[in-house]
């Protein structure tokens, strides 16, 4: 998990300064906004999903 978050901040930080730019500016944000919205997905999304799922029944490993 302390994986995601540094490769997260790295690519936050790196492209803060794409952000900041008049041409590339929106590539800034966007990779900003993704990231972020991609480690919410990764890191709660995904394991409720899973816990919410019946895998056993799915799989039928009772």
């Amino acid at each position: 998990m302390i994986a995601i978050f540094l490769t997260a901040a790295a690519i936050i930080l790196a492209s803060t300064l794409l952000a900041g730019d008049a041409v590339f500016g929106g590539l800034g944000v966007a990779l900003i906004f993704g990231t972020v919205s991609a480690v919410i997905a990764s890191l709660m999304v995904v394991p409720i999903l899973l816990f919410q799922s019946d895998l056993k029944k799915h799989f039928k490993l009772d």
